[in-house]
This record gives structure tokens, C-alpha cells and sequence, in this order.
């Protein structure tokens, strides 16, 4: 199964250039996750260990998941093969470095996970540990972001979340504003979703779109500070 993986793996990369753009697409998107502006500005491309982080649930998730795979890993090391090694080395480095990665590399740890564990004895003591621990860190995980919310504090449901309230945007609608906007980077997703093309707004949570330059001189205009994408001189 290990060289299909490796073949897969391959193929995969080589069908990702089937794009208008080609290779750089691929380029792109590395330059996109070393971003230092987009790692200051949007939560979930924050390092896994920033402050920011720590203080959200999903960094609790992090430290579960990194213990429970640690335990596996050095226990039964000498049976993970090369390409599965390789595939855990640059998840955890992307995990580490965007906090966004981590779905990922639990995603990907299946394929490793299955391999450590699938000729462990069924009656012996590691397996019957993992048989009762698992589950319970699974049950208690998914009961704590339900009622405690994920990352960002919201649990599961459907409610209205955004910056402007419902009331504005019924006003902005009856009143039949149109044009270009000077709005702030927290209200512009909400005006475009609800307003776009009508409304234009001068600014969104896409930063990488915009680029450093345009929304460091934004955020002067609007008095508001984004010290953290000040270019270098």
C-alpha cells in the first residue's frame, strides 16, 4: 500500500497543474501561507503557538490530539514506513506554523495511525487502553465545542453572527444606498454578501487579495491601526 500512496501522492500533484494558471497556482499558494501579513490579521492562519491561539478551545484540541499521536508514535515508531514519516513531518510543521493546518493533519495521521496500530493484540493492555481512551477523548471533545463553541466561540446552529446588526442592514436596504464604501475590515464580507453590486465596499477580510501596501494605507485612512502590516524601509 505504500508505493500505490506514494504513486497517488503523485499523480495528485501532477493533476493540480490541470489549472488555467499551472504551476503557479502551487506557487501561489506556498507564497499565501508564509504571509507574514496574512499570519497577523486573519485567526485562523495564526501559528498554532501565538497567544491568540492559546487561548481558544482549539488549541486544547492541539494539545490532546499531539499527546495521544506522541504516546503512539513512540511506542511503536519502528512501524511507520518512509513516505508515512515524510507526510507527518510536513503537516506538523504546517500545523504549527497556521493553526488551520490542524484538520489536516488529523486527516492525514490516519494512514501513519493505521499502520502503528493494526497488528497490535486485540486483548493487550495498550490496545485495551486505546480502545476505552479514545472514545472518551472523542465523546468529551465533541461535547465541549458543542456547548462551549470552537476557535472563535460559536457553537453549533444557526444565528446571525456578524458585525452589523439586522436592523442596519434592513435600514441600508429600505433606504437604497448605493456606491462605493469606506467601511471598516470587519463589516466589508457582510456588505458584499448582502449588497454586492450595489454596494462596493473598499475593503474585506480577504487581505491577501488587497495585498500589505493597500490595506496599511486603508487603515490609515479609516484611523484604524494595522501596525503589524507596516512594510520594511
Amino acid at each position: 500500500y505504500e508505493g500505490k500512496l506514494i504513486l497517488l501522492s503523485l499523480a495528485s500533484c501532477l493533476l493540480s497543474l490541470l489549472n488555467p494558471y499551472g504551476y503557479h497556482l502551487l506557487t501561489h499558494s506556498y507564497e499565501l501561507s508564509q504571509n507574514e501579513a496574512l499570519k497577523r490579521t486573519v485567526l485562523e492562519w495564526y501559528p498554532m503557538i501565538s497567544k491568540e491561539v492559546m487561548r481558544t478551545s482549539i488549541f486544547a484540541v492541539f494539545l490532546i490530539f499531539m499527546s495521544i499521536y506522541s504516546l503512539i508514535i513512540a511506542l511503536r515508531f519502528m512501524k511507520l514506513k518512509s513516505f508515512s514519516l515524510f507526510l507527518l513531518i510536513i503537516f506538523t510543521y504546517l500545523t504549527f506554523s497556521a493553526q488551520r493546518h490542524l484538520a489536516f493533519l488529523a486527516i492525514v495521521s490516519i494512514w501513519p495511525l493505521s499502520q502503528m496500530l493494526k497488528d497490535i493484540k486485540e486483548k493487550s493492555f495498550f490496545s485495551t487502553s486505546l480502545a476505552i481512551l479514545l472514545p472518551i477523548a472523542l465523546l468529551s471533545l465533541s461535547v465541549r465545542s458543542f456547548y462551549r463553541g470552537n476557535n472563535v466561540n460559536k457553537t453549533p446552529g444557526f444565528y446571525h453572527s456578524s458585525k452589523i446588526s439586522q436592523k442596519t442592514l434592513k435600514f441600508i436596504k429600505e433606504a437604497k444606498i448605493t456606491g462605493n464604501t469606506l467601511n471598516t475590515y470587519s463589516y466589508g464580507a457582510q456588505l458584499i454578501f448582502n449588497f454586492y453590486p450595489k454596494i462596493r465596499v473598499g475593503i474585506d477580510s480577504r487581505i491577501d487579495s488587497y495585498g500589505v501596501e493597500y490595506s496599511r494605507q486603508y487603515g490609515r485612512i479609516i484611523t484604524v491601526s494595522y501596525t503589524h502590516l507596516t512594510l520594511p524601509t
